[in-house]
């Protein structure tokens, strides 16, 4: 056995995945924008957000938080948190229970990407 078939079958997995990583890399493309299927669903989704939160994120009632322009790593970790034991508010913690973590992502990515000037009133 020569040296080049002993090393193909380790190299040639892992070259495609280095082109799979990158083909959608180019430079100065944002990779963390969704693809258009999941920004509708996201925007779906964290529509549900609207009736306490505010439209497209925005809260015009001081004693609930505006969602939108917030680092979506953040809004992830805040809905973790409130699907614990240990979160004692009632209404966040059912909500979030519903949720998938993909569907908590998309809803986080979106949120984030809205700006979070102050709503129209």
């Amino acid at each position: 056995m020569d040296e080049m078939s002993v090393m193909r079958p380790r190299t040639i997995p892992g070259i495609l995945v280095a082109i799979a990583l990158l083909a959608g890399c180019e430079a100065g493309e944002d990779t963390s924008v969704l693809a258009d299927d999941s920004l509708a669903r996201a925007h779906t989704l964290a529509a549900t957000c609207a009736a306490c939160h505010g439209t497209e994120g925005r809260s015009a009632d001081p004693s609930i938080p505006s969602l939108a322009g917030n680092p979506d790593d953040l809004l992830v970790e805040q809905l973790a948190e409130m699907r614990g034991d240990e979160y004692e508010g009632r209404v966040m913690h059912q909500l979030v229970q519903g949720y998938s973590e993909e569907e908590i992502r998309l809803i986080a990515s979106h949120l984030s990407r809205l700006g979070n000037e102050e709503p129209a009133q």
